[in-house]
């Protein structure tokens, strides 16, 4: 909307005031209705006229343009010792940002200032020495009209390779897709413990036929005993994962219900499955603290129906959701 024209209106005239703005078109109307004497309008009538003339917003748009965010200033490897800074940028003033809301794996934020659209942050390596992954999650920080900001995410590598005394942990991730059944198709109470089809008319899920497929571009990542995340990585499109950690460390393997991708290429979607309970944390599927040995492992994780079926072919029954 052009500023140029700035006016007001009282109640039942059309004197005008400072400072309300109006856009040209509605100020024009205004004009020709005063040059006739002693016209008058009421002051709902003039409200509408504000808003036929100016798009009913004042001739303005809305904004919706989300804030994008850069890394700037962080070094393309580490040596496993050193602290560096680096900035995070806005593209425009946000408010809400803080050291917390920073997911970084294989580095400690060990300082953190900044406000508007301008951040500084310092990250010292962990041990043992990986590679950091610095993350600025999507919609932690918020513009001026509430739009939250795009997702930024750079890796830093170890110069050093990975540990000398590394191991590798890969593996595939499942889950259990339990079919629906139409009535007739097949639903009895040897495989399944419905005691027949007729008691779903309509149909039910069917737990004699349930198959495995994978769990597609979730995070996955190694834990220690401490609860510290030692390696992260993302599941593809077969479910499979593969990350190095530190030998001999006893880690377990935890997945985050949380499906991402950000490719600026392609498609991008951000999912989360959160408790609303619990503060809204994630779920995850997690397997057992074990040693990470030397060399390579597998560990498969599998998201179980929870329903099972007793040796004998009897009804089934839950043991867990």
């Amino acid at each position: 909307m052009p500023k140029s024209s700035k006016c007001a209106f009282s109640s039942a005239s059309l004197a005008w005031r400072q400072p309300f703005q109006i856009c040209p078109l509605f100020k024009s109307c205004l004009s020709a209705l005063r040059r006739r004497s002693n016209y008058r309008l009421p002051p709902l009538l003039l409200f509408v006229l504000l808003a036929a003339a100016c798009g009913g917003g004042g001739g303005g748009t809305s904004d919706t343009t989300r804030p994008g965010v850069q890394i700037q200033g962080a070094p393309s490897s580490h040596d496993g010792r050193t602290a560096f800074t680096l900035g995070i940028r806005f593209s425009e003033s946000v408010s809400g940002f803080a050291r917390g809301d920073m997911a970084v794996t294989g580095a400690a934020v060990t300082a953190f200032s900044g406000s508007g659209s301008s951040y500084t942050a310092t990250l010292t390596p962990s041990t043992p020495p990986v590679s950091i992954v610095i993350r600025v999650p999507a919609n932690v920080a918020q513009d001026s009209a509430g739009n939250g900001n795009l997702e930024a995410s750079q890796t830093v590598n170890y110069s050093g390779g990975e540990p000398s005394a590394a191991a590798r942990i890969a593996g595939r991730l499942t889950f259990d897709r339990v079919p629906f059944a139409r009535s007739g198709s097949g639903l009895n109470a040897g495989s399944t413990g419905h005691r027949s089809h007729e008691d779903c008319p309509g149909g039910g899920l069917d737990y004699g036929n349930i198959r495995r497929e994978p769990i597609r571009d979730v995070w996955v990542e190694a834990v220690n005993a401490s609860g510290t995340v030692t390696g992260r990585t993302r599941s593809d499109a077969n479910g499979r994962y593969n990350l190095s950690v530190a030998a001999n460390t006893p880690v377990r393997i935890r997945v985050s219900a949380h499906m991402q991708r950000t490719e600026a290429d392609g498609p991008r979607w951000d999912v989360k499955v959160t408790d609303n309970t619990q503060g809204n944390a994630l779920y995850v599927l997690q397997g057992d603290l074990a040693s990470s040995g030397t060399g390579a492992s597998t560990r498969n994780l599998n998201a179980a129906s929870g329903w099972v079926v007793p040796q004998g072919g009897s009804a089934g029954r839950y043991i867990n959701t």
